[in-house]
C-alpha cells in the first residue's frame, strides 16, 4: 500500500509536470542548529534587522533565540520604550558589549558583514544564508518564502485570491501547489472547476487521477493496523472551536470517542506545556518547566514505547521534544497535510507503531490556510504584537474569521481521513488561545486576559479505539494525565481518569520584552510574574505569583473576597510551588 501511494503522488508529479525537487528537510535541520551552536558560545548576542525576516526567525526558532532583547536597527534605535525590546545603532555594538550578531536579512546580508567586518572585527556573526551555501544549499530567497508553511499559504492565498478575480488557467497552478502539499481533497475542489473551465481530456484525467490518490488515501487510513497508537495535537485549538456544528468530521471523531469537554492544558505556550506534560513534572521550583526537550528517559511513554518494541514517528516541525536514538524525528517545518501524509506512508505498513502528529500552523496564530480568500496575514507573530505602537497600535485584520476558516480547513482536509484511522488515537491541544478583534486595541483588553483567560487552557481532549464506549466526561480534567492514557492505549487497557477538585495551570516569568511593554501598558506587571493557578470545579480560580502574591478569580474576572480565598488556598498550599 506504501508503495501504491508514493507511486501515485509520483505519478500526478511527472504526468503533469509538477517542479517538487526543492527539499526543506536539511534547511530548517541546519538553521535550527546553527542557531544553537552560536547561542551556546555567545554570552551576549543581537539581531541585525527589524523586518520580517526577524519576526520569522524569532517565531521559527523561538527556544533557540529566547535569550536575545537586543536588535541592531538605526532606524528604529528610539523606540525602545515602545517595543520593549532594546533597539541600538551599529555604533552602540561595543559599548552594549555584544560578541555575536545574528543577521536577520537575506538582501542585505552582505552589506551587513561588510560593515561588521570594517568597524566591529572582533565581533563574530551567524549569516544563515552563507552557513547554508558552505553545506550545499543555495537559496534565492529567504528560507521561508516558498518552502515554509507559511510561505506555501501566501503564494496559494494570493493564486486563489487572483482565482476569484478573473478565473482562467490559474486553476492549474493552484491545482500544483496543492498536490506538492498532499492536499489532493481541495486540489479535487479546484479540479472539477478546472474540467469546467478547460475542457479538456487532460483536464478530466487529472480530475480522475486525484480522485485515484484520494481513494488509495482513505483506503490506507483504514488499513493502519488497530495496534498502532497515534498522538494529535492541534496547537492552539481552543475547546469549542471543536465544538463547532459545522465541523461535520470532527463531530464524526467526536462521536466514537471518550471526549473530555472540561480538559486544561498545563500552560498558555506549547514547551512550557508539553514539557511538563511529557515528562510528567510541572513543579516550578526546578528548572525542568523551561526546557525545550526531555532526555528518553525523563518520558515514560516513550520509554513504554521502546520496551514494547514499537516504531516511533514524530512529526514535529523539526522540534524533538523528547530526544532519543529510537525516535525518527521529521526534520522541517510542514503544513497539516504534509505530516498527515508522511503519517500515513509510515503507518500504513507498520503492525507496532507510536506516531506523533503535531498540527502547528493551521490552528496556531496566525492561523494560515487555503481557506483565507481575501487579504492573508501569515507571519509567525503573536497578534498582541500587532497592537505595539510601532506596528499602527490596532489589530491588523479579521484574525478571528482566518482563524475559523483555517480550522474549517483542518476538517476538510485533515480530520475527513483521520475519521478513517482505525488505531489508538488520543486527540489533544497543547494550548488554546486568545484572539483579539480587528481594529482593538490594548486599551481595550483587561490585563486579566492576557493570562488567565479561560480560551488559553480550556482544550479538546479525545480517546479513541476500536470497541471504547462514546461518552462525554464534564468532569475537570488536566493534560498531565497524557502519559497514563498513551500507555494504556499502547497496552490496551481501558483508562480510567480520577475525580479531581481542582487542576493547575501555569507560566513562568514572562522573558518577551514586547509582552512586557504589554502588560505594563495594561497596567498589570504582576502579571509578568510566573505564577501557578488552581482552578476549582465551581469554576474560582486561586492564582498564586512567585512573589507570594495570591489573587482569587471567577471565570475571567478578578474578585476580591478574602474568606474565600483562604478557602482555596488551604485546600492547595500544599501543592504549591511557584514559591517555596
Amino acid at each position: 500500500m506504501r508503495e501504491r501511494l508514493v507511486a501515485d503522488h509520483k505519478k500526478l508529479l511527472t504526468k503533469y509536470k509538477i517542479d517538487d525537487s526543492l527539499m526543506f528537510d536539511s534547511i530548517t535541520e541546519k538553521i535550527r542548529n546553527g542557531l544553537v551552536h552560536f547561542m551556546e558560545v555567545h554570552s551576549k548576542v543581537a539581531i541585525w534587522g527589524n523586518g520580517v525576516h526577524t519576526k520569522m526567525l524569532m517565531s521559527d526558532f523561538i527556544s533557540e533565540l529566547r535569550k536575545v532583547n537586543i536588535i541592531i536597527d538605526s532606524q528604529n534605535k528610539n523606540v525602545t520604550e515602545e517595543s520593549g525590546y532594546k533597539f541600538i545603532g551599529k555604533s552602540d555594538i561595543t559599548s552594549c558589549k555584544i560578541d555575536g550578531i545574528i543577521i536577520s536579512s537575506y538582501k542585505y546580508r552582505n552589506e551587513i558583514k561588510e560593515e561588521i567586518k570594517k568597524n566591529n572585527s572582533s565581533v563574530d556573526y551567524f549569516d544563515i544564508y552563507e552557513m547554508l551555501s558552505e553545506n550545499g544549499i543555495v537559496l534565492s530567497e529567504e528560507y521561508y518564502t516558498s518552502l515554509h508553511p507559511y510561505g506555501k499559504y501566501q503564494k496559494l492565498n494570493k493564486l486563489i485570491c487572483e482565482y476569484n478575480q478573473k478565473s482562467g488557467e490559474i486553476c492549474f497552478e493552484i491545482i500544483s501547489e496543492l498536490i506538492k502539499i498532499h492536499d489532493y481533497i481541495l486540489a479535487r475542489k479546484y479540479a472539477e472547476q478546472y474540467v469546467k473551465i478547460n475542457k479538456s481530456k487532460l483536464a478530466e484525467q487529472l480530475l480522475m487521477d486525484l480522485n485515484l490518490i484520494i481513494e488509495d488515501e482513505m483506503k490506507a487510513m483504514k488499513a493502519i493496523n488497530d495496534n498502532n497508537v497515534l498522538m494529535f495535537c492541534v496547537d492552539g485549538m481552543r475547546c469549542r472551536d471543536s465544538l463547532h456544528s459545522e465541523l461535520c468530521n470532527f463531530l464524526e471523531i467526536r462521536n466514537k470517542s471518550v471526549c473530555y469537554d472540561n480538559a486544561r492544558s498545563v500552560s498558555s505556550t506549547t514547551f512550557e506545556s508539553l514539557i511538563p506534560v511529557y515528562g510528567e513534572n510541572y513543579d516550578m521550583s526546578t528548572p525542568y518547566y523551561k526546557k525545550d526537550k526531555l532526555e528518553e528517559m525523563e518520558c515514560r511513554f516513550i520509554r513504554h514505547a521502546i520496551k514494547s518494541g514499537r516504531a516511533i514517528h514524530f512529526y514535529t516541525d523539526g522540534i524533538e521534544f523528547v530526544s532519543s536514538s529510537h525516535i525518527k524525528h521529521q526534520k522541517s517545518f510542514q503544513t497539516a497535510t504534509e505530516k498527515l501524509w508522511n503519517f500515513i506512508i509510515d503507518a500504513v505498513d507498520e503492525d507496532n507503531g507510536l506516531f506523533y502528529v503535531h498540527v502547528l500552523f493551521e490552528s496556531h496564530f496566525s492561523y494560515p490556510s487555503p481557506y483565507a480568500d481575501d487579504r492573508m496575514i501569515a507571519t509567525g507573530t503573536n497578534m498582541v504584537f500587532d497592537v505595539l505602537p510601532m506596528n499602527g497600535g490596532r489589530v491588523k485584520i479579521d484574525y478571528e474569521t482566518q482563524h475559523d476558516k483555517a480550522i474549517q480547513y483542518l476538517d476538510d482536509s485533515i480530520f475527513s481521513l483521520l475519521k478513517c484511522f482505525n488505531g489508538r488515537m488520543v486527540l489533544y491541544a497543547d494550548h488554546g488561545g486568545y484572539i483579539m478583534q480587528e481594529g482593538e486595541t490594548i486599551e481595550n483588553v483587561k490585563s486579566v486576559q492576557l493570562f488567565l483567560h479561560e480560551d488559553l487552557y480550556h482544550i479538546p481532549f479525545l480517546i479513541t479505539k476500536q470497541g471504547v464506549e462514546p461518552k462525554t466526561v464534564n468532569n475537570l480534567f488536566s493534560l498531565m494525565e497524557l502519559s497514563n492514557v498513551v500507555i494504556c492505549l499502547m497496552d490496551n487497557t481501558d483508562y480510567k481518569s480520577n475525580e479531581t477538585q481542582f487542576v493547575k495551570y501555569q507560566r513562568s516569568e514572562i522573558y518577551n520584552p514586547d509582552y512586557k511593554y504589554i502588560y505594563k501598558k495594561c497596567g498589570y506587571e504582576q502579571g509578568l510574574l510566573a505564577f501557578e493557578c488552581f482552578e476549582f470545579e465551581d469554576e474560582y480560580k486561586l492564582v498564586v505569583f512567585e512573589n507570594k502574591v495570591i489573587n482569587l478569580a471567577f471565570r475571567n474576572e478578578l474578585i476580591e473576597d478574602e474568606e474565600k480565598k483562604k478557602i482555596y488556598l488551604k485546600k492547595v498550599e500544599k501543592l504549591i510551588t511557584v514559591c517555596k
